[in-house]
């Protein structure tokens, strides 16, 4: 299954790759693209920054802008490498996971309730922990997340209006709400 982390981690090597064989960012992108679910969030935005990009923006600046799934070290790395003239070298280390991405706090986040789970630590406290991996959008939408868990809500519903996740983590989740089975499905989505 294709979680968010995923995606982000798919589309750095994809572009890496596509670039590294001479195609220019604009057509990379829209090849990447057509890979993608279009009701995928991440697809959405790709989308918009493609189109800024095509309309004269650097991709830097068309990441800054649209920076959900995007950490700050991402984007001052590809500003860096636009630069420098060495974007193939920034997108070789994002593509390899030798730097941290936003992927990883996806996979933070999933690790943090797995093993609070897996400890009994109660929901709450577990969306608080995984809260201080999360960043930006992400860490915003975890403070919602809370918020939502603590009125009596699923974790579920909050995730799907969040758009910062793929549709079948949401439903894998609802799922572990169902057969009680939370802590072994955030044990999976961060690996």
């Amino acid at each position: 299954m294709l979680t968010m982390a995923k995606t982000i981690r798919h589309f750095w090597s994809d572009l890496r790759d596509l670039m590294e064989a001479g195609m220019p960012i604009v057509e990379s992108l829209k090849l990447i693209l057509k890979g993608l679910n279009p009701n995928n969030p991440f697809a959405k935005d790709l989308v918009v920054i493609m189109s800024e990009i095509a309309h004269g923006s650097s991709f830097y600046e068309a990441l800054a802008r649209h920076n959900k799934f995007f950490g700050p070290l991402e984007i001052n790395l590809i500003k860096a490498g636009e630069m420098s003239g060495k974007l193939d070298i920034v997108l070789m280390h994002l593509a390899l996971g030798s730097v941290p991405t936003k992927a990883d706090e996806y996979d933070n986040f999933y690790a943090a309730l797995g093993v609070s789970e897996a400890a009994g630590v109660p929901i709450l406290t577990s969306l608080k922990s995984a809260q201080i991996y999360c960043s930006g959008a992400l860490g915003k939408a975890v403070k919602k997340f809370y918020d939502e868990v603590r009125e009596g809500n699923t974790l579920a519903a909050p995730m799907d209006e969040s758009r910062l996740f793929c549709e079948g983590e949401i439903d894998l989740i609802d799922f572990g709400y169902e057969v009680g089975g939370l802590g072994d499905i955030f044990q999976r989505l961060a690996n």
